[in-house]
């Protein structure tokens, strides 16, 4: 069931959360406020939510993973030419 708040939400929704919405999600959670509300507040899913808190709890640490990405086909010269 969807209602029009949850639509709006849906077509909102953010990708990547800034190092101070992890912050306030962690003292969030930390307050016991429930997931869905952490990521309708911070117009996230709870998909988001959930990992980021996990990775509080084991590391004391909001940061952003370090992600490798797809190889590069060309190299920095290559581009600049």
């Amino acid at each position: 069931h969807v209602t029009t708040t949850s639509y709006l939400f849906m077509m909102v929704c953010k990708t990547e959360l800034t190092q101070r919405e992890r912050e306030i999600l962690v003292q969030m959670r930390q307050h016991r406020i429930k997931m869905w509300i952490v990521a309708e507040t911070l117009c996230c899913s709870v998909e988001t939510v959930s990992p980021i808190y996990q990775q509080f709890k084991q590391t004391n640490n909001v940061d952003k993973k370090l992600r490798n990405g797809w190889p590069r086909k060309t190299t920095a010269r290559e581009d600049r030419e």
